[in-house]
């Protein structure tokens, strides 16, 4: 709609209604249904691709022989699964199946604790590496009893975490253990507590 009023005049308005131009769609492309490929009609000038399907390729299954009979026999393979304690807590250090006191094999120090996981379905024993701490007052705790000075837990399995814990006071060179055998092959070596400590705070491996 247009309207005007009673006061000014001015030169006024003009419109078209141009027509929209769409452009025409693209050439249409035949696809070849034995092998999947698509060609493009050259006559406009575009080349020619083709795209092939890959073909799947099945191997078959690998089926050992019985060298006794030479007869063929299917055969399953289980990984086994080997349960592991992990550090969970502290400054103590585990590289692979072995974990040590803080600073090992140099003294731990004072008021420092570490906790082990033990997951459940643990089979394999301690092995002790070396074992020397504050007699009586710095214990690594294994199955709810306290080891202390050179008495390590060698051959206990774990079935539960493992803690350490130091005092206030005297500080020694630690512990070393593995569980199962010790990568050496070298026998468990516990660490006299006769050894000379420094005054320091107890220490408690629980």
């Amino acid at each position: 709609t247009w309207s005007s009023d009673s006061s000014v005049t001015k030169s006024g308005w003009k419109i078209c209604l141009v027509p929209m131009i769409v452009p025409p769609p693209p050439p249409p492309s035949a696809v070849d249904p034995a092998d999947g490929s698509t060609t493009v009609d050259p006559a406009d000038g575009a080349t020619t691709t083709s795209i092939v399907a890959p073909v799947p390729v099945v191997l078959p299954p690998v089926t050992p022989v019985d060298p006794d009979d030479g007869a063929t026999t299917p055969s399953t393979t289980t990984a086994a699964v080997v349960a592991m304690w992990t550090l969970e807590s502290g400054p103590c250090t585990q590289v692979g199946p072995c974990i040590s006191s803080p600073n090992f094999p140099e003294n731990y120090g004072n008021h420092e604790s570490c906790e082990i996981d033990v997951p459940p379905g643990v089979t394999e024993a301690i092995s002790v590496v070396a074992f020397d701490t504050e007699d009586g007052y710095d214990f690594l705790t294994v199955n709810g009893h306290g080891y202390s000075g050179g008495d390590g837990p060698a051959g206990v399995t774990p079935t539960s975490s493992i803690t350490w814990s130091a005092d206030s006071s005297v500080m020694r060179s630690g512990w070393k253990l593995c569980l199962g055998q010790v990568a050496d092959g070298s026998p468990d070596i516990p660490i006299s507590s006769g050894s000379p400590g420094v005054s320091s705070a107890s220490d408690t491996l629980v």
